[in-house]
């Protein structure tokens, strides 16, 4: 018989635990984890600036079009941002193969970022649903930017869960 998912996933953590305590503090991060938290702070400030900058025109309820602009500067900022962080870290660190336990929090991240697509997809679905029956106007571009918000809390929570899975579970 195999064992329980939760089990598995203890012994996988425990395997792991003493070797990469004594090889990683706290006080240090390694490779991925500086990835991830780049990944997580540009994601989160280019998202940011983006939306201060369209909520004017979200509230005036702008055709698609006029959101191309911001859009493509959104784009090119997270292109450059992201290149800049990974020569940042390569210059100072160097990338280990991935292991096991990389697997598994990787794995574990997935998850919890599906399930949160997922969870705001049924929320979009209820919103469309709901505007219908109510007669309310539902523009496209609200539309188009709730399912680019959800597809980046997705995100968001996929780099939290991966920093959460190195650095609290073992």
């Amino acid at each position: 018989p195999r064992p329980a998912p939760f089990l598995v996933s203890k012994m996988l953590y425990s395997e792991y635990s003493s070797a990469y305590s004594e090889a990683h503090s706290m006080n240090t991060l390694s490779f991925r984890e500086k990835t991830i938290l780049g990944t997580l702070i540009a994601t989160l400030a280019v998202t940011a600036g983006y939306y201060i900058n369209v909520a004017p025109l979200l509230v005036r309820g702008a055709a698609l079009y006029e959101f191309l602009g911001p859009a493509i500067v959104a784009v090119v900022a997270t292109v450059i941002v992201q290149i800049v962080n990974q020569v940042l870290i390569a210059s100072t660190d160097v990338e280990v193969p991935v292991d096991e336990r990389d697997r598994h929090v990787d794995l574990r991240a997935t998850w919890f970022a599906h399930a949160t697509l997922y969870s705001c997809c049924v929320l979009g679905i209820g919103a469309v649903i709901t505007a219908s029956i109510m007669d309310l106007p539902l523009l496209p571009a609200i539309v188009v930017h709730a399912v680019s918000a959800s597809i980046t809390l997705a995100d968001v929570v996929r780099y939290i869960t991966q920093l959460f899975g190195y650095r609290c579970l073992v």
